[in-house]
């Protein structure tokens, strides 16, 4: 009788450990899709879609199995060298286009900027979430004025293509990062330090 109950209640942890750890693998999948949808009711700009998000947070372990707080973290820090990267690939063009001021404008300037404000998000994510959103979202500011620069025909296709293609990579991660961070405050209301 006294094995039957040590069955039983090793049965009953089990069954208690295999049921708490089923929801997770299908939290996770939900949190993505969720943040993705949420992204995409805001608006995806330059064609970006739900499945090129949903493609991007399921290529890393780390975004898959984080929190909202998580991954706003981790979609900010890949900004920041992203950004920092093609903010070096930009100055890299400028050289090739010397006579085109707008390109080292593009870097040094809009880009230096974008950088900056996904730092400024980085460093508030914890202490106040209503500033983090909103420099998460100034970092599209830089975007946008880096594209119009693309868009007013001073470059040729082949550099006008380069440049509008980091930009819309930069912008979306920017629609994002908002997002997470915009899900993550709805459970845990902004507060300011």
């Amino acid at each position: 009788m006294c094995s039957s109950k040590v069955s039983i209640l090793l049965l009953y942890t089990l069954s208690i450990i295999l049921i708490s750890h089923t929801p997770f693998a299908s939290s996770d999948k939900f949190k993505i899709e969720e943040l993705c949808n949420d992204a995409d009711s805001v608006g995806f700009t330059d064609g970006t879609t739900v499945d090129d998000c949903l493609h991007f947070l399921n290529s890393d372990p780390k975004y898959r199995s984080a929190d909202y707080h998580d991954l706003s973290k981790f979609i900010m820090e890949y900004a920041v060298n992203k950004g920092l990267e093609d903010q070096n690939s930009i100055n890299e063009l400028e050289k090739n286009h010397t006579d085109i001021k707008d390109i080292a404008d593009c870097s040094n300037v809009h880009y230096a900027s974008t950088v900056s404000s996904f730092r400024s998000a980085l460093g508030k994510l914890d202490s106040d979430t209503d500033g983090a959103y909103n420099d998460a979202l100034l970092a599209r500011h830089g975007i946008e004025e880096c594209n119009g620069m693309v868009y007013d025909g001073k470059l040729d296709p082949a550099t006008n293509g380069t440049i509008s293609y980091m930009n819309k990579i930069m912008a979306f991660l920017s629609d994002i990062s908002t997002s997470a961070i915009d899900l993550y405050s709805n459970d845990h209301p902004p507060h300011k330090v």
